[in-house]
């Protein structure tokens, strides 16, 4: 089943569905782009997002006056152009093409936490003929995910699909989603200033003390299997738990998201050089690992945290420019968490 279009960017759209996925053609004045999307990185979710320009509505609706109010005056006996209602009606009947036509439907994909969309353009003109495409392509991927897949109880067919494409056993993704109680999605490790293949992995959302609580539980079993569980990514009220299947090296999980603080010319190699000299002095469990942040457990508490305070604010100056305020805050907030966490603003 093939779908085609015009959008209003110009481009001639032509979509197919085959046996693995979504064959997709956009045409161009003197160019042609060709790509294949696999029914592994399409999402089952389908959102309408209007992205409309309004200043075409407003210009529609602003033309559409005028050739009100030149047809008021001509009835009224004013001397008006013959064709003057003729042509503003024209024109904000092309203002409001343009603005009807710029609206979008777009599939998500999955692959790159939903960034990554196919964007159907112009989708109310082909509103029909579209739904009916999706509809098509929505069954032909369930059908092949289902062939081609295992079923895991308490597990969704996109999570054993997010599982699997991240190098992880659907058991482990299991064993996450029971301990977070939420779905399992995939881990997205950004090295910007790397130049390292992401790694594969997956994530689940849960709440700080639950996301402390697994990490504390299952770090060391998990990193004895060469697995590696750890804090992903963390919001005001949520954190994410990330499992890596395909390493236990922390320090190569840092170098697969980058770790850094690139504004203060802080690079991943300095974080992972600070952290074998902390865990030398005193112990420092890394639990914690994101593009602009890293977080250690202290495991040997009897040292001296002012001298630590003053060497964490002289690496991560953001720990009190952002956050503590002073050195002696600083010092406190490490002593009563037991933890040192670094951001990079």
């Amino acid at each position: 089943m093939t779908f085609t279009q015009i959008g209003f960017d110009f481009y001639f759209s032509k979509y197919r569905i085959e046996d693995s996925g979504l064959y997709i053609i956009r045409t161009k004045i003197l160019s042609t782009k060709e790509s294949f999307v696999k029914f592994e990185n399409i999402g089952s979710e389908v959102i309408e997002e209007k992205d409309r320009k309004f200043l075409w509505l407003i210009c529609s609706i602003l033309f559409l006056a005028i050739a009100i109010y030149v047809f008021s005056r001509r009835i009224n006996g004013h001397k008006v152009s013959e064709t003057a209602e003729i042509f503003y009606l024209s024109v904000s009947f092309l203002f409001c093409l343009i603005y009807q036509f710029s609206s979008k439907n777009k599939l998500i994909l999955f692959k790159d936490e939903k960034t990554n969309g196919i964007e159907f353009n112009g989708s109310i003109w082909y509103k029909k003929r579209l739904d009916q495409f999706i509809k098509h392509l929505l069954k032909s991927r369930d059908n092949f995910l289902k062939n081609n897949y295992p079923v895991i109880k308490g597990l969704t067919l996109n999570e054993v699909v997010n599982c699997i494409d991240s190098e992880i056993n659907p058991l482990d993704g299991l064993f996450l989603t029971n301990l977070t109680k939420h779905s399992v999605e995939r881990l997205i490790l950004r090295g910007v200033y790397q130049d390292v293949k992401n790694s594969h992995g997956i994530c689940s959302l849960t709440t700080e003390k639950n996301a402390r609580k697994i990490i504390n539980n299952h770090q060391e079993e998990l990193k004895i299997a060469g697995k590696y569980i750890f804090i992903s990514e963390f919001g005001d009220n949520t954190y994410k738990v990330g499992l890596i299947g395909n390493t236990s090296d922390p320090y190569k999980i840092m170098e697969y998201s980058g770790t850094n603080g690139g504004n203060y010319d802080i690079e991943t190699e300095d974080i992972i050089e600070k952290h074998k000299k902390w865990d030398k002095e005193f112990g420092a469990k890394i639990i914690g690992i994101g593009f602009d942040f890293c977080e250690f457990e202290i495991l040997n508490t009897n040292i001296d945290y002012k001298k630590l305070a003053n060497e964490v604010y002289e690496f991560c100056p953001d720990t009190l420019d952002q956050g503590a305020e002073t050195i002696e805050n600083l010092e406190n907030e490490i002593k009563k968490t037991g933890r040192i966490f670094l951001w990079w603003d």
